[in-house]
């Protein structure tokens, strides 16, 4: 993550490095990115770059979590309605509003896309083991509250249905973004009907009724 250094920047400069970093990694593979690009089109030396950050790894791995919290943020408004909706059409929403974000957002979307499929595997499993904490507890929330509204089982486990929820939905989104640049219209269609088929399995099972 970033060194107190970059937060104690002045907020349009630290803006200005943010927003040319997301252009470098949206448009070029991450073993493409160089910093010495970054720090040239920012116009700071290089060396205040190590500053800011430890190396390369360090600031990509501050822009996925920003990306995360700008998603969050983006559906966070509709959050308060598992109060009146029903926990399986709720999900529902959840999806739907991360698919107008990726549209709204689509650098983002590029560099989160190629997250999942261009990345470094050690470096990919890092990242998720470092950010999966955040998803699971929103899943417990809702589930909580779905249970709470009688709506669930109240024999399951919390904790291991929002594991299962958080890497259900990654191992979707990485099978049907299959390169960095595959941000169409069809494939945010095609990632809708799979999480509404994972949300009807998590609903009524596999075994026959």
């Amino acid at each position: 993550m970033p060194k107190e250094t970059f937060f104690n920047l002045p907020e349009e400069k630290r803006q200005n490095i943010y927003n040319i970093a997301i252009d470098e990694f949206s448009n070029k593979p991450y073993e493409k990115v160089s910093i010495s690009q970054i720090v040239s089109r920012a116009k700071i030396a290089k060396g205040s770059f190590y500053q800011y950050f430890e190396d390369k790894e360090d600031l990509y791995t501050y822009l996925i979590d920003m990306i995360g919290k700008e998603k969050i943020k983006f559906m966070e408004k509709d959050f308060d309605k598992i109060e009146d909706m029903d926990f399986f059409e709720f999900m529902r929403l959840l999806y739907r509003n991360g698919v107008k974000f990726a549209a709204a957002e689509p650098n983002l979307t590029k560099i989160a896309t190629g997250f999942m499929v261009n990345i470094p595997k050690d470096l990919k499993n890092k990242i998720i083991s470092r950010n999966a904490t955040s998803a699971v507890d929103l899943f417990n929330a809702f589930i909580q509250k779905a249970m709470d509204k009688n709506e669930l089982r109240d024999d399951i486990d919390v904790n291991l249905t929002s594991q299962i929820l958080t890497h259900m939905s990654i191992a979707i989104t990485e099978f049907y973004f299959d390169n960095s640049n595959n941000v169409s219209e069809e494939n945010f269609e095609n990632l809708l009907k799979s999480a509404d088929a994972m949300i009807d399995i998590l609903k009524f099972g596999l075994k026959k009724q």
